[in-house]
């Protein structure tokens, strides 16, 4: 069930940053699916130089319906994203089997949303998000990803 203040405030957003009424309608669709579904991985296409893809599973939180993850600095993907942030996302198994492919767009997220978004991440995955950040916490990176057409 689609909540309207949920849409409304979509529909705004995404109209105020010049994106459009179906940007905003996908958006809610990807984020209800994701909640419905209580989905643990995402996968997360990003694109090397030559233009070639890699697809990742990753664990995602959601906050105020923009899409988080969390990493190390150090990965691939994050490689790639200073290279190109545009991404595909899709709900998938950790085997990272996909479904339906969404484009996004990438950015960094710092300070008190990025600490949320690691305090969410340790809710949702519990042990073993505490244990990546007991030896990684100085070496995390967060990124929001918003939807583009």
């Amino acid at each position: 069930m689609w909540h309207h203040s949920t849409i409304n405030w979509i529909l705004w957003l995404t109209l105020q940053n010049g994106l459009g009424k179906s940007v905003a309608i996908l958006l809610t669709i990807i984020i209800q699916s994701f909640h419905k579904n209580k989905k643990k991985y995402i996968s997360l296409e990003t694109y090397k130089k030559d233009g070639g893809y890699v697809r990742t599973p990753v664990w995602f939180v959601i906050d105020s319906d923009i899409i988080y993850v969390v990493t190390q600095k150090t990965t691939g993907k994050v490689k790639r994203l200073q290279n190109n942030n545009y991404v595909r996302i899709t709900s998938c198994s950790f085997k990272g089997e996909p479904t339906e492919w969404t484009k996004g767009k990438v950015k960094n997220v710092t300070g008190e949303k990025a600490d949320k978004a690691i305090m969410l991440r340790k809710k949702k995955y519990g042990v073993s998000a505490r244990l990546i950040d007991l030896f990684s916490k100085e070496n995390s990176i967060v990124f929001s990803i918003e939807p583009v057409n």
